[in-house]
């Protein structure tokens, strides 16, 4: 198996690659060989110092964002965990709408499989308008799942209707 090779091994078979093309050469053909090799080399050495930077960048950026999280969390936990929440209705409804406007129920990724569950909810228009039946005693609250039950059973409810709201389930 093949070790990897660290970005100072191949900086340093860069700089002995270029050393060498500059104290020439025998042959066109060993010329034409060292730049195919100086070549490859430098591009190894470019490719490998573009991905650490992208990883040093991606440090750098959750370094910020930790200082600011830490920095939160010192003013009152609570206020970040809301945060965090609230983010994640939005998140979650942002992805739930991008399935719907695709006109699906469903979208596998190689990450899991994001679903949209339909949940029927009964929305009172107008309390004051409920027939009795469908208030709760303590204070004049609509009783929203017999509402629902009525509904879906073919009754007109007055004051109410029935809607239905989407979730996110990711698999």
């Amino acid at each position: 198996m093949d070790r990897c090779v660290t970005l100072e091994e191949l900086g340093a078979e860069y700089r002995e690659l270029l050393g060498r093309l500059g104290d020439g050469a025998d042959s066109d053909a060993e010329l034409d060989r060292m730049l195919a090799e100086f070549k490859g080399a430098e591009g190894a050495l470019v490719d490998g110092m573009e991905h650490h930077l992208k990883v040093l960048a991606s440090l750098e950026g959750r370094e910020a964002a930790l200082t600011a999280e830490l920095a939160a969390i010192v003013k009152g936990p609570t206020k970040v965990l809301k945060r965090l929440e609230r983010a994640q209705g939005r998140y979650r409804r942002y992805l739930c709408n991008a399935i719907i406007a695709a006109g699906g129920e469903a979208i596998r990724t190689s990450f899991g499989t994001a679903s949209v569950v339909p949940a029927d909810s009964a929305i009172v228009d107008d309390a004051a308008l409920l027939d009795d039946s469908f208030l709760v005693e303590k204070a004049p609250t609509a009783d929203k799942n017999a509402i629902k039950a009525a509904i879906r059973d073919g009754e007109t409810v007055t004051g109410a209707h029935v809607e239905t709201n989407y979730s996110l389930k990711v698999t």
